[in-house]
């Protein structure tokens, strides 16, 4: 047994991400700031780190945490955060993984995990 298997608590198994979650990333869009400006409206387009502005029209519709692909915020980890929890009608850009639950583990269990790494 792996030392990190023996610290699960009983009933839990070590899963990938891949294994755990469903990826979503077929749904993201990227929109550059010049689109954005001609479609704007009330659903967020989300960004590795924030909301980037609001658009017209949105790709996904559920609760998602977004993990940062790549980007400056890797080197500030300490003050900006590399995972959002989001929820209900959005796009998101083709910066940040798209990250769904699943019957074994929740969007909201991915984000605070990922809360927790410094």
């Amino acid at each position: 047994m792996s030392n990190a298997a023996s610290i699960l608590p009983t009933g839990w198994k070590l899963l990938s991400v891949k294994e755990a979650f469903t990826i979503r990333n077929n749904l993201r869009k990227p929109i550059n700031q010049e689109e954005r400006e001609k479609i704007k409206g009330e659903y967020p387009y989300y960004g590795p780190t924030k909301a980037q502005g609001y658009i017209s029209s949105y790709e996904q519709d559920g609760k998602f945490a977004l993990i940062g692909e790549d980007g400056d915020h890797f080197l500030k980890y300490q003050d900006i955060s590399m995972t959002q929890l989001i929820t209900g009608k959005c796009t998101v850009n083709n910066h940040a993984h798209v990250i769904e639950g699943t019957s074994i583990c929740t969007a909201e269990w991915f984000y605070y995990f990922s809360c927790t790494k410094s």
